[in-house]
């Protein structure tokens, strides 16, 4: 008799429409809870995490960012951001990655098209994030795999890192794959991300998860400070896909 081939379909990122496609299609769902996810990709998750470390010293920050559920402390936010580096600001939604549900801005002062694209988030009962624009040097994307509880294989492995380039927005461009497993510099970020691994599988999150990290100058001293996770992503994404193409 023949053997039964069994599938398993792993998508991009878990949704709603995304279970129910496979499911329909009678494939092997087995996907984390929605809302989970939801929280592992959301900026008030990332916010609880969001250190930076002075490369050549000892200082560090633990709140990088600042989140924001009212105008009041939009100002603020971006006022201290001002202050910190003449670059400006950036603004984002709390679901937002890829650069894209984002604000740019160089003035403490917001326009009347930023203030109603912030109220529209809060009157949908969302929260912001406000960083400073900062003048990046290098940034790392750090790809993990976090498995189901209960499987045989229950530890979270470090599938390796790919540095990225991006353009002068923060668009990303592509992904650097070494040979080496990766440049020593990132490996605080390496053991922050772990953590942060951990505790999105005791909130029950499991499949692939990402992180961006990134060096930058202080523009206080012109020293290098490295992020150690500014975006967190509960899926796929084209630095594990770049990883995968290693062996060639």
């Amino acid at each position: 008799s023949e053997t039964a081939t069994v599938w398993e379909a792993v998508p991009w990122g878990w949704s709603e429409s995304a279970v129910a496609v496979l499911r329909k299609a009678g494939l092997c769902v087995s996907a984390p809870d929605i809302d989970v996810v939801r929280l592992i990709n959301s900026r008030q998750f990332q916010s609880q995490f969001d250190a930076a470390i002075d490369i050549d010293g000892v200082e560090r920050v633990d709140s990088f960012g600042t989140l924001c559920r009212t105008l009041r402390e939009v100002k603020a936010a971006i006022e201290a951001a001002c202050e910190y580096s003449q670059r400006g600001w950036v603004i984002k939604a709390d679901l937002s990655h890829a650069s894209r549900n984002r604000l740019l801005g160089a003035s403490s002062v917001l326009r009347s098209e930023h203030r109603a694209w912030i109220e529209s988030r809060f009157a949908s009962g969302e929260s912001v994030y406000v960083e400073p624009w900062v003048e990046r040097i290098s940034e790392c994307g750090l790809q993990f795999f976090v498995p189901q509880a209960g499987t045989a294989s229950a530890t979270i492995q470090f599938v390796g890192a790919a540095e990225m380039l991006t353009d002068e927005t923060g668009h990303y461009r592509g992904s650097i794959v070494r040979s080496v497993i990766h440049d020593a510099v990132w490996q605080p970020a390496i053991d922050h991300c772990l953590q942060i691994a951990r505790s999105a599988a005791t909130q029950g999150y499991f499949g692939p998860l990402g992180f961006d990290c990134m060096v930058f100058r202080c523009p206080k001293h012109g020293r290098r400070w490295l992020r150690l996770s500014h975006d967190i992503n509960g899926r796929l994404t084209m630095g594990r896909v770049a990883l995968s193409l290693r062996k060639f």
